[in-house]
């Protein structure tokens, strides 16, 4: 199976983690990012971009890890706007044009977002809750008007990637800094999808799993 993912910059990425353990499993895997530091440069923002790129490799498995973690000031005093609106466009105008890529070369069968929690207990994460929802969203409509099942992997914070790492040093809530999971937690849900066994569209992995 051939795999694409979206958003992974580095080594320490979770999208990085999950393409690796894909491909201990025989996948053919494709990473793509802004930068391009492994694989290829491509923003998820850029239509052209992604639809030479999925054009070109004709994945079956399309993943959007893209998106950075990002915390502003609170409501009111909010800052760092350009930041913002990157954040806000990978998760959400990037979803669709990731779809709409996979809808129109035919070859995507299973399309997995990589988000988090609904809502944080930081004040500060607003842009990382729209983003989710965004997210989230997308892989809805997908399902219910496309032929690709698609998921959301709503994730607490990874012990050990990039994110996670970041989300440690930022957050001052208590509640959003318990209950992280090792990566070996996230690779178990994902070969849960690929294999079929996961049905669920929303998958929140944590201490208990649920679905919405």
């Amino acid at each position: 199976m051939k795999s694409l993912l979206f958003g992974v910059s580095s080594q320490t990425s979770l999208g990085y983690f999950i393409g690796e353990h894909l491909r201990s499993a025989g996948h053919e895997v494709h990473y793509a990012s802004r930068s391009g530091r492994i694989g290829h440069a491509c923003d998820v923002t850029d239509v052209a971009g992604v639809q030479r790129l999925v054009g070109s490799i004709r994945p079956q498995l399309l993943v959007h890890a893209a998106g950075i973690f990002l915390a502003t000031r609170q409501l009111g005093q909010t800052g760092n706007w350009q930041n913002l609106q990157k954040h806000l466009s990978a998760k959400s105008i990037g979803s669709v044009i990731l779809v709409d890529a996979a809808v129109r070369f035919g070859s995507v069968s299973q399309f997995i977002a990589i988000g988090g929690r609904a809502v944080s207990a930081d004040p500060t994460y607003i842009a990382y809750t729209c983003g989710n929802g965004a997210l989230f969203a997308a892989v809805q409509f997908a399902n219910r008007h496309t032929s690709i099942k698609s998921y959301m992997l709503d994730l607490p914070l990874v012990d050990g990637s990039a994110i996670g790492d970041k989300f440690l040093s930022a957050s001052r809530e208590q509640g959003d800094r318990a209950g992280g999971i090792g990566v070996e937690r996230v690779m178990h849900v994902v070969d849960d999808i690929v294999s079929g066994r996961e049905q669920r569209e929303r998958i929140v992995v944590g201490a208990e799993q649920w679905s919405v």
